[in-house]
């Protein structure tokens, strides 16, 4: 007994075989009592029913003693009140208390956050606590976790349907997938309720797939000032997020072999991994070479490439209280334009260069070659001279045909 607890994983609130123990049934026989009340002399029992209590993020049972009036002594014979005292234990002898499906929703949104949101990184940390703050927890917070099933959990999406964007409820099913694989792994419950739950239809999109001219990028480079310009010509250079290039040293630019070696990132203020596996790669340079080449020419190896006030960039409040003023200021700024706008523009620019879909895939990084597409914004203009280059039967055609035919007959 004592070797399978040790074994067990440290990240689990309690073992199965405590849970198993906790579920135990009780018997419970207490004596009819007598008593003085303000309504006369009645007949009573005393009794304990079990309810859940976290202390220090652990279960625990907590046995509170009931009072329970049996009726008026005048109205009723004791062996009148010892079955009536029957009817009422019966249901709480029969209580198989299992601890785990009786978890309230924020007490297991509590163990989650403890012992798997809080090995993700950074930036997914901070999206799966909004999903729960602003979206799920509100929806389930009366709910225990047992009593969680997939109507309760599709009933989310039917209320979401008409206010949240398509893809935002696929990232709320997703927050909510990871929180019942987990619970299922710690045996909290036995089924998945996530089974055949779909996010439902409603607006697909709320931005467009828009990208800034080039004439607009260069009027915000000359409004801005330090490393900021640079750092927007980088961007639309090399097609790097925003965080990878706020995680780059000196040491990580070979300008030997034209090479940007992207190897972290920096969000937020957070230093880690790069978000993908496929974001750890080299991108060429392009013609931004000489300016970072004199850019960080008195810079040590690891000295951080571009700052902000001296210090590394935090990107969303250097957008929010720098960059997006100016964007306002040249009347440019439209729903959704941010630093990921420089990486849509770079990867369009880079298509219209002849790249295949899989070469950009690399150029950005992504895992999976569908969310590049989503970065390419449509030009109707290249689309319409291939359209007028196809060789094809025209009606022109047909009619001379149509002629050749009636001559020959």
């Amino acid at each position: 007994m004592e070797q399978q607890v040790a074994q067990a994983p440290p990240a689990l609130v309690f073992s199965p075989l405590e849970a198993q123990r906790m579920a135990r049934r009780e018997w419970q026989n207490p004596s009819v009592l007598e008593r003085d009340t303000a309504h006369g002399r009645v007949w009573y029992i005393r009794f304990r029913r079990k309810h859940t209590a976290w202390v220090d993020g652990k279960p625990v049972i907590k046995r509170v003693e009931e009072w329970n009036e049996l009726g008026l002594c005048c109205k009723m014979s004791k062996r009148q009140a010892e079955r009536k005292k029957d009817e009422i234990l019966r249901g709480v002898n029969n209580e198989c208390f299992a601890i785990n499906s009786s978890m309230p929703w924020e007490d297991f949104v509590r163990v989650f956050d403890q012992n798997h949101v809080a090995s993700l990184a950074v930036p997914t940390q901070n999206n799966y606590r909004q999903q729960m703050r602003c979206h799920i927890t509100p929806a389930l917070t009366e709910y225990r976790l047992g009593q969680i099933g997939p109507l309760e959990v599709q009933r989310i999406f039917i209320g979401k349907e008409a206010d949240l964007a398509r893809q935002t409820r696929t990232t709320i099913r997703g927050v909510l997938r990871a929180a019942f694989s987990c619970a299922k792994k710690w045996k909290l419950v036995e089924t998945d309720p996530m089974e055949g739950v779909e996010v439902g239809g409603g607006p697909r999109k709320v931005r467009e797939c828009k990208v800034p001219t080039l004439d607009e990028v260069r009027d915000l480079m000359v409004l801005c000032e330090g490393d900021v310009p640079l750092l927007i010509e980088s961007l639309c250079a090399t097609g790097m997020r925003i965080s990878e290039a706020a995680g780059l040293e000196a040491d990580d630019l070979d300008f030997a072999a034209g090479l940007i070696h992207v190897r972290r990132r920096r969000c937020r203020g957070d230093v880690g991994d790069t978000k993908t596996f496929a974001g750890a790669r080299d991108l060429p340079m392009g013609n931004v070479g000489d300016a970072l080449a004199a850019h960080v020419a008195g810079k040590g190896p690891h000295d951080t490439v571009f700052l902000y006030n001296g210090l590394p960039i935090v990107d969303n409040a250097l957008l929010d209280n720098y960059v997006t003023p100016r964007m306002v200021k040249l009347g440019i700024k439209f729903p959704g334009f941010g630093w990921h706008t420089f990486r849509r523009l770079h990867l369009s620019l880079m298509s219209q260069q002849g790249l295949t879909l899989f070469d950009l895939r690399h150029q950005a990084g992504h895992s999976s070659i569908k969310t590049t597409q989503k970065y390419i914004a449509d030009d109707i203009g290249r689309r319409a001279g291939a359209a007028r280059g196809l060789s094809i039967v025209s009606r022109k055609d047909c009619a001379g045909i149509d002629r050749e035919k009636a001559l020959s007959a």
